[in-house]
């Protein structure tokens, strides 16, 4: 496994594994830094207490992630597919409706479960702007609905979605960004749907909510995971922002 600290890769085996370092016996764990193509002349050290540490940090947060899209996910399942008596127009419609809650609410819980009081205030600052500014212009444009109601521009669920999806993006990375836009992007296809709001209301909710975010979020400083292979060599990168 590759561990990617700044600038420095760890490469962590088993003197039975891939890359058998001299001098360490069977069984040992070692620690080297360099790639595979110079592993042989590359210099060791011992791990030091600090590495795992931070490796316990990183696995006591990482139990933390999805928890809360699954549940959205599994509502979401439930209200389309298992409740037959709804039909699929309502389905739709209700279950977006429960997403503009439920987005906001998985990223306020992330915040809790990192312990992150900067990015509280960093989400709460993005979701004021993105609602203060979505029915100033509401109640300003105040265009008619397809369905004959009023306060069409901008769509204020499309807004508070994309707001939390760009939150999770930019703060805690992709891993949550990308079923965060999909699931804020559901709930713009159900206010078309519903015939709610006009295609031009969910893509200006979307600005508003993206934008806001983006101009408040600042990346989390803590311990990240993702895939890291080329030509050479394949494995985790783990690294963290300082």
């Amino acid at each position: 496994m590759f561990i990617d600290m700044g600038l420095v890769r760890l490469d962590i085996t088993q003197a039975e594994g891939i890359h058998n370092v001299p001098g360490k016996t069977s069984g040992s764990t070692s620690a080297v830094v360099g790639n595979e193509e110079n592993i042989s002349d590359a210099p060791e050290f011992g791990i030091q207490p600090k590495h795992f540490r931070g490796l316990k940090l990183f696995v006591k947060n990482i139990r933390h992630r999805f928890r809360g899209f699954t549940s959205v996910v599994s509502i979401v399942f439930v209200l389309i597919v298992i409740a037959p008596e709804i039909n699929a127009s309502d389905a739709i419609a209700l279950a977006g409706d429960i997403l503009q809650f439920g987005l906001p609410i998985t990223a306020a819980g992330l915040t809790l479960a990192y312990r992150d009081k900067e990015g509280a205030v960093q989400f709460g600052e993005s979701a004021a702007m993105t609602l203060g500014v979505t029915y100033a212009l509401k109640y300003t444009v105040n265009e008619t609905r397809p369905n004959g109601g009023h306060q069409s521009f901008p769509s204020a669920h499309t807004s508070i979605s994309f707001s939390a999806a760009e939150f999770m993006r930019k703060r805690y990375g992709w891993a949550y960004g990308v079923p965060a836009y999909a699931l804020a992007s559901f709930v713009a296809y159900s206010r078309v749907e519903a015939n709610e709001h006009y295609p031009h209301d969910v893509i200006a909710g979307a600005s508003i909510g993206i934008v806001s975010s983006y101009i408040f979020t600042r990346p989390y400083k803590g311990w990240h995971i993702q895939a890291d292979a080329d030509g050479r060599y394949w494995g985790i990168r783990l690294c963290r922002s300082l």
